[in-house]
């Protein structure tokens, strides 16, 4: 029915939002090639969607795959090919099955121009979709959402490398994606034997995504490392948000850097980077005064940290402190007050203190008396409004 749809009104769809429906990626092949005015696509959490919904570049054309419809049952096979896996059919038997719509191919010019794509959750696609959708919008696109797909950091390497540099890339998401992306040798080789991509990939990338302003690769990758984020920072320097949330690789290094490079951050989640402490955090929020959201928790910090946040982070409106166990009253005293006597009192919004030992009910009463009525103080399971 959509894809009927598509043909009927795609001349005027700009805007689609499919997110966690049913779609199949033929579904998306025809709004694809039904809707030249396209500009942004959610695809996030559609769970038969895969890399075979965009096409595959061949000199001036784009070549859909034949892919399978979802709604249908499984047709009967050729009494040939009955024994053989599906890895083993040829593209013409599959394109003869009752169960798949044939592959078809369209020129360079009519693919629309996209500019968001979103596809988190999506648990089909692969690596394979960065070349692909790079080759039919690499006019276009500026933010890939990918969080929670089966990429792996290759992903990476894929944008470095891909022809056209630099990219108009400003926005690339892939929080939890898989960890490893092999055990074989040219794996090794991307990984310095697991140590972290190598210096000339982080170059490539950070090369061809020189425009990126927010970036999130959180959720306890080994791969992201403090090497990957200093470079990222020295050349991406216009970035205003980063994510890397439980990079149990990260430390010190990487926050002093984005503290000297990237001075212009809004948003920073280092939550769960349990190897960074006083130091970088203290050098970051020194070079990034323009913070507004800092989630920062489970680290091993000190008042130290807190003091020079309500020095410094003077527009801080949202602050994550979770199981911070080693901060007490006086460094949260010190985030309102600052060292002016104003610090954040006035712009903070949220104030997250979850199992902070050190913390007393006092201090939370305190903190509700001098913000804004509308803000958020949460300690361990209670909100107090």
């Amino acid at each position: 029915m959509l894809e009927t749809l598509f043909k009927t009104i795609g001349g005027r769809l700009e805007y689609v939002g499919l997110g966690t429906t049913e779609v199949s990626d033929y579904v998306v092949q025809q709004l694809l090639v039904s809707a030249p005015s396209l500009v942004f696509l959610d695809l996030s959490f559609c769970r038969y969607i895969t890399s075979d919904a965009f096409p595959v570049a061949e000199s001036s054309r784009f070549i859909f795959s034949s892919t399978k419809n979802p709604e249908l049952e499984m047709g009967p096979l050729d009494e040939s090919n009955s024994t053989a896996s599906s890895s083993d059919q040829s593209q013409d038997s599959l394109d003869t099955q009752v169960n798949f719509h044939p592959r078809f191919s369209v020129d360079s010019g009519s693919l629309p121009k996209l500019k968001v794509l979103l596809l988190d959750g999506c648990s089909g696609i692969r690596n394979t979709v960065v070349r692909r959708v790079l080759a039919a919008f690499e006019d276009s696109i500026c933010t890939l959402g990918m969080s929670r797909t089966c990429l792996t950091m290759q992903a990476i390497q894929l944008i470095g490398t891909f022809h056209k540099r630099p990219l108009k890339l400003t926005g690339l998401t892939m929080n939890e994606i898989l960890t490893r992306i092999g055990d074989d040798e040219a794996a090794r080789a991307l990984t310095n034997n697991w140590l972290g991509l190598t210096a000339g990939i982080i170059k490539s990338f950070t090369m061809a995504a020189l425009q990126l302003v927010h970036l999130a690769l959180g959720g306890g990758n080994n791969l992201v490392t403090d090497s990957l984020i200093i470079g990222i920072s020295q050349t991406c320097r216009n970035l205003l948000s980063i994510d890397v949330h439980d990079s149990l690789r990260l430390g010190d290094r990487c926050l002093i850097a984005l503290g000297e490079n990237c001075v212009e951050l809004k948003h920073v989640n280092i939550g769960g980077c349990i190897g960074c402490s006083d130091e970088g955090v203290i050098a970051m929020v020194h070079g990034c005064q323009e913070i507004e959201e800092l989630d920062i928790s489970t680290l091993n910090i000190t008042d130290h940290t807190l003091t020079a946040i309500g020095a410094s982070l003077l527009h801080l409106q949202r602050l994550f402190v979770d199981y911070c166990r080693r901060i007490t009253d006086d460094g949260i005293r010190n985030v309102l007050v600052g060292s002016n006597g104003l610090g954040c009192m006035f712009t903070l919004k949220q104030l997250s203190l979850v199992q902070c030992r050190n913390i007393n009910e006092s201090v939370v009463e305190w903190c509700k008396a001098r913000l804004n009525p509308d803000a958020l103080v949460i300690c361990d399971s209670s909100a107090h409004r």
